[in-house]
């Protein structure tokens, strides 16, 4: 008995420092966790803390165009203030990966709350050819001039 206490006492100090080792061997992995604890963040509506952790999972993975976009959104809705900056990763979301339809309807979204309409539309059409529940949403949001809350609800995961 005692010597398996002793093992599971081991293994429990060994886990953490293997994880470590993971994450530097392999920066996809610091990704997936930091991309994890962004949504975990963003699903409470604490958006700063989610925005620090997709910023990381970028650092980590710089290709990971789901981690720009929810980066995008989380500092969209920090403040007004980050629409520009926000913009500029819906951006490279789009150009990483073109299929990333939620991409759309968020930067639609954005430009909507910017005043850009026509770019809102444009958008909304390309949307429409890759998945027309987020383009009726986005549809709402352009009708509304931005005030209904219709936009909400679509973390993209990967």
């Amino acid at each position: 008995m005692r010597a398996i206490l002793s093992f599971l006492l081991v293994c429990t100090m060994v886990s953490p420092v293997l994880a470590e080792k993971a994450e530097e061997i392999d920066p996809k992995a610091e990704a997936q966790r930091s991309f994890k604890d962004g949504l975990f963040w963003l699903q409470r509506s604490k958006y700063e803390k989610a925005q620090k952790k997709f910023a990381e999972a970028i650092e980590a993975q710089p290709k990971l165009a789901e981690a720009y976009n929810n980066y995008a959104y989380c500092a969209r809705k920090v403040s007004a203030e980050n629409y520009e900056e926000s913009l500029k990763y819906y951006n490279k979301a789009i150009e990483l990966k073109p299929t990333l339809a939620v991409a759309y309807q968020y930067r639609g979204c954005l430009h909507v709350l910017m005043g850009h309409k026509d770019l809102a539309i444009a958008d909304y059409r390309k949307l429409v050819r890759l998945d027309r529940e987020l383009a009726s949403s986005l549809e709402v949001f352009i009708k509304t001039d931005g005030k209904t809350d219709k936009e909400e609800g679509f973390a993209v995961e990967y």
